[in-house]
C-alpha cells in the first residue's frame, strides 16, 4: 500500500482556508429569513452537545465556532475541485452539509446520522436555503444507505466519515455496530462514495473511548487496530494521503474503481 507526500500542515490549511486566525470567519452563506428561526432550535445549533460543532445563526449564514471552524479548515481542502456531491455519514448539526451545498458546483448534499433530534433540527434549518432542493438528511444507517444508495441520487464523489469508524464497528450507547468486519464496513463505503472518502477516525483500540472499550468482547478488541483497518480498507480504497498521529490519522482515500454504471455526481 503506497502513501503519496503528505498535505501541508494543519495551521497551514486553516490559514490558507479562512484567510488566517483572528479574521472574521464568514462562515457558509446560502441562506435567507434566519433572523427569524425560532429561539430554541437557535440554541440547539449554538450550544447542544457536541461542542466542536457549533456555529451562530446570521441573517443569511451560519458562523462556525472556533473550533468547527478549525475542524472545517482542516477537512475541507480534502475535498476534490471542483466538489460535486457530498455524504456527511455522522453529520451531527449538518454544518458540513451546508457548507458543501453552498460551494459552487455541488448540486447535492446529503447528512446521515441515526439521532433523530440532528436530523429534524437539520431538516427545518434547511428549510431557510435559497435552493434546498440540494440538500437532504435522513435518519438510517450505513448498510442501508449502502443497499439504498440509488434513491439518493447514486454513489456520492465525496464522502466524509469523521470520529465514528469506532461505532460503526464496534457500537455505541445509542446503537449496536453495523459491521461484522472491517471489510464488510468498507464494502459499504465504496458503494456509497465512487470517489474520495475523508476518514479522520481513531484506529487503535487503546485510543477508543473507555465507553466503547468496556462494552467490545476480546476478540472484536484484538482486531480492532491500524493494521486490520487499513489492510480491509486497501481492498476497496487507495491511500493517497495521509497526516497527523498514526492512530488518528486523517486519510484520503480514493475508490479503486467507480461503480460500473453509475457516475459520481
Amino acid at each position: 500500500m503506497s502513501v503519496s507526500p503528505l498535505f501541508p500542515r494543519l495551521w497551514q490549511g486553516i490559514l490558507s482556508h479562512w484567510g488566517g486566525v483572528g479574521e472574521t470567519v464568514e462562515g457558509c452563506s446560502g441562506f435567507h429569513n434566519l433572523a427569524g428561526v425560532p429561539a430554541e432550535l437557535r440554541s440547539f445549533f449554538q450550544q447542544s452537545y457536541p461542542r466542536n460543532h457549533t456555529f451562530t445563526l446570521k441573517e443569511d449564514r451560519l458562523v462556525p465556532t472556533r473550533r468547527l471552524a478549525e475542524r472545517v479548515a482542516q477537512l475541507a481542502p480534502q475535498y476534490p475541485t471542483p466538489l460535486t456531491s457530498l455524504v456527511d455519514l455522522s453529520c451531527s448539526k449538518g454544518y458540513f452539509v451546508f457548507d458543501a451545498a453552498s460551494r459552487p458546483g455541488c448540486r447535492r448534499a446529503l447528512g446521515v446520522d441515526i439521532d433523530l433530534s440532528c436530523v429534524q433540527a437539520c431538516r427545518e434549518l434547511a428549510k431557510n436555503l435559497v435552493l434546498p432542493e440540494s440538500v437532504a438528511f435522513q435518519q438510517i444507517t450505513l448498510p442501508e444507505l449502502a443497499n439504498r444508495i440509488d434513491d439518493f441520487g447514486g454513489p456520492f464523489q465525496t464522502a466524509l466519515l469523521v470520529n465514528t469508524y469506532q461505532y460503526l464497528r464496534l457500537g455505541s450507547e445509542f446503537a449496536p455496530g453495523v459491521g461484522g468486519s472491517h471489510r464488510e464496513l468498507f464494502e459499504w463505503l465504496g458503494r456509497i462514495c465512487s470517489g474520495r472518502l475523508v476518514f479522520h477516525n481513531r484506529l487503535s483500540f487503546d485510543d477508543l473511548q473507555k465507553s466503547v472499550q468496556v462494552r467490545t468482547p476480546a476478540h472484536e478488541a484484538k482486531d480492532y487496530s491500524p493494521k486490520s483497518i487499513l489492510e480491509a480498507a486497501d481492498e476497496f480504497f487507495i491511500v493517497q494521503s495521509s497526516t497527523g498521529d498514526p492512530l488518528r490519522p486523517l486519510l484520503v482515500l480514493e475508490n479503486r474503481a467507480a461503480i460500473p454504471g453509475r457516475a459520481a455526481a
